[in-house]
């Protein structure tokens, strides 16, 4: 079902907006993630208080982006060799993600807002069929669409469900987008291309709430949850094209 992982990230949503680059601060991260070769980068982080410099801690090969945002601890894995194959599985993923936000939580302890997961997917092609005859697996395209083969198309469904995190109910938004679009990823220095279906999962907890209440236990119950869904999904797009 799936031909390569396009990317996937993790966040641990709360208040680090202390956490700037500074002689003060770096060092330390240094240190705790030197068993995975991280070093010290900043990005530029736009937001409704305007830009700021942020800390962003990766190894060489651009494999892991750390990004610790104002508002977020993020964990990025990103495709660096050719057919994404460093990407492993979304269940690793989790697993490293919940220990690298761990390692910073353990320097600046808080609690989270809000939690994510978010996963993008290249898919197999599916024999025999157009780009239009995919669509209307999952929508009923406008008659123009119809008759026009389209070649890139995005159905996007949001589903909001309640769930246990901790002790406390909790509300998830579970986000699906399946799309029929091309584009590139640079890997090895080389640049290549794809065309093709890709199914996107972004399932976070509600926004409705900004109470501090999440612990890192939290975010690991919280990631299996998300993966738990996900796999229920997946499962059910891979009947509809796959059958």
């Amino acid at each position: 079902m799936f031909r390569a992982a396009l990317s996937y990230q993790a966040s641990f949503f709360g208040a680090f907006e202390s956490i700037r680059p500074s002689p003060e601060t770096i060092p330390p991260l240094l240190k705790a993630f030197s068993a995975d070769g991280f070093l010290p980068n900043t990005f530029v982080e736009v937001g409704p208080r305007g830009t700021e410099n942020r800390i962003r801690l990766a190894p060489s090969s651009n494999e892991w982006f750390l990004d610790l945002d104002q508002d977020r601890i993020q964990a990025i894995k990103n495709p660096v060799k050719a057919g994404a194959k460093n990407m492993g599985d979304p269940e690793q993923f989790a697993e490293d993600a919940h220990r690298l936000v761990g390692t910073v939580l353990d320097l600046h302890p808080r609690k989270g807002k809000r939690l994510s997961l978010v996963t993008k997917h290249l898919l197999d092609d599916v024999d025999g069929c157009s780009a239009g005859d995919l669509l209307r697996r999952f929508a009923n395209p406008l008659p123009f669409y119809s008759e026009a083969n389209p070649v890139a198309w995005q159905v996007r469904m949001t589903a909001r469900v309640g769930t246990d995190i901790g002790e406390a109910k909790d509300t998830l938004n579970v986000i699906t987008w399946v799309s029929r679009e091309s584009g590139r990823f640079v890997m090895d220095g080389n640049v290549e291309e794809f065309d093709g279906l890709t199914l996107h999962f972004d399932i976070n907890t509600y926004q409705g709430s900004s109470n501090e209440r999440f612990t890192l236990d939290d975010f690991k119950q919280f990631l299996a949850t998300a993966l738990e869904t996900r796999a229920t999904l997946c499962d059910q797009v891979r009947e509809i094209l796959y059958g």
